[in-house]
């Protein structure tokens, strides 16, 4: 039975975080499929077990594994080492070089970098990355719009453009599912796809073996019209973007920095921080009005009050003390007592006086040492 209980309190756990539960407000949330260089790593796998266990988490991929194959030429990979020393911005891939996708198993091969879907553009990250002096580390980027001569002679360089652009596809339908203004988009161009279509076989090569530019899908919807409808579904929670990378190499972190940065919310785009009074001195002595829960023990919300404070811009303190430590010699009452404190909002100084509100214990006037 405690194995049994244990094993619930896991999941409710990890629900609560998938889902970015807090007390305060339901947060935004990515995620980031780590150990990708391990043997048996499954991107499409990790995605799909999220999406059956975590109900609601929506995750979409936004990027795909590459992988360096097994049965590469060793003078090749010598070859191309010494080239991205050179340059860090190229227009080919190397030949021995796939994507993972989503719809099949990924390749016996070496974990070597990220599909970047958005931008499309592939990170592919030198060999022992961890070793390298920051300098050293730089990923080699590919642009893989200004991929030419994408033909048979290269198949798997034309398998990592198709991975990408059906990933694109997937992208944009996915966020077209939970945003307007991407719902608008996706049907323009959906019909403009369908009028170039219409009474003619559709072929997803040119003659210069390139096929970005002819799909009005992947052609008509910009990257900063997908970046902004990301961090709209990403803030209303509407989905949850995925990435992938092996976080103690150094590969696939400064995407996902960037993606922090780019895709959740700042201080100013969350609520502002607020307090829960439980009651008052009038409610604490009348029983009648107030009742326990009995299953939580704590008091009904018939004399709960909310108070709505602490915006980062707002004149007012609100300070949260999470820790108190005591420390001889040290605190400014004198007896060691040294609080440690959030400024939500405000200022706060020496001798200042401010209001302590818990509802536990204290409620009343103290004096800042």
């Amino acid at each position: 039975n405690n194995n049994n209980n244990n094993n619930n309190n896991t999941q409710y756990n990890k629900s609560h975080a998938a889902h970015g539960a807090h007390r305060h407000e339901p947060l935004p949330a990515m995620m980031f499929i780590n150990k990708m260089d391990r043997d048996g790593a499954d991107f499409r796998h990790a995605i799909d077990t999220v999406k059956r266990k975590l109900k609601g988490s929506h995750p979409v991929a936004v990027q795909l594994p590459l992988y360096r194959m097994e049965n590469a030429n060793s003078q090749g990979n010598d070859a191309t080492t010494n080239d991205s020393s050179n340059s860090n911005s190229r227009n080919c891939l190397d030949p021995d070089i796939v994507a993972g996708t989503l719809s099949e198993p990924p390749p016996h091969g070496e974990f070597v970098g990220v599909l970047d879907i958005v931008h499309m553009r592939a990170l592919v990250y030198p060999p022992n990355a961890e070793g390298l002096t920051m300098e050293e580390a730089v990923p080699t980027v590919v642009d893989l719009r200004k991929m030419a001569n994408v033909t048979s002679e290269n198949a798997n360089a034309s398998q990592v453009l198709n991975a990408a652009l059906e990933a694109r596809r997937e992208l944009i339908a996915a966020l077209a599912n939970v945003d307007e203004d991407m719902e608008d988009l996706y049907l323009e161009a959906m019909m403009m796809e369908e009028e170039e279509n219409d009474g003619s076989s559709h072929d997803n090569t040119t003659a210069n073996g390139t096929i970005y530019q002819s799909c009005p899908i992947l052609n008509t919807v910009s990257t900063s019209q997908i970046q902004s409808s990301l961090r709209r579904t990403t803030l209303s929670r509407s989905i949850m973007p995925t990435f992938c990378g092996a976080a103690l190499r150094g590969l696939g972190v400064e995407p996902l920095l960037d993606a922090v940065a780019g895709y959740l919310p700042c201080p100013l785009d969350r609520l502002p921080p607020s307090l829960k009074l439980l009651g008052n001195s009038a409610a604490a002595s009348s029983s009648s009005k107030s009742k326990k829960n009995p299953k939580s023990g704590s008091m009904s919300s018939e004399h709960e009050s909310e108070i709505t404070l602490g915006h980062p811009l707002h004149p007012s303190t609100l300070a949260y003390v999470f820790k108190v430590l005591h420390m001889k010699g040290r605190g400014g009452s004198g007896d060691g007592r040294v609080a440690f404190a959030r400024v939500y909002s405000g200022t706060l100084k020496a001798r200042d006086s401010v209001r302590v509100i818990s509802p536990s214990s204290f409620d009343g006037m103290t004096s800042l040492g």
